[in-house]
């Protein structure tokens, strides 16, 4: 199976990556949000009570099948992707994992 480095925080826009350091300068992974939950919040509130503060994550050494389940078991379009030391290591979008399954289905038939 191909594995692919999770993406980066890099390619991320820089305000995304600010709320990362400014919460924790050791890059560790305190809460996720969305932009939707960002949108819809009252005006006034703070990431910290808007973010959730126990997110779905993914360890950087988890295989493609422990992926695929827990993208599809919360309906995720992307994970962050964490190392033992829960230090944020870049994220992994379901499409990467849908071109993994298609790519371990085609390896299977041959």
């Amino acid at each position: 199976m191909n594995r692919r480095p999770p993406r980066s925080t890099q390619s991320r826009s820089s305000a995304a990556s600010d709320v990362y350091k400014r919460q924790e300068e050791n890059d560790k992974l305190i809460g996720t949000f969305t932009l939707r939950d960002l949108v819809v919040s009252e005006p006034g509130k703070t990431l910290s009570e808007i973010m959730k503060s126990e997110p779905v994550s993914l360890y950087d050494d988890q295989k493609s099948s422990a992926i695929a389940e827990i993208v599809s078991k919360y309906n995720l379009l992307a994970v962050p992707v964490i190392d033992q030391n829960e230090q944020l290591q870049g994220m992994v979008v379901v499409d990467d994992v849908v071109e993994d399954l298609i790519s371990e289905r085609k390896t299977r038939k041959r």
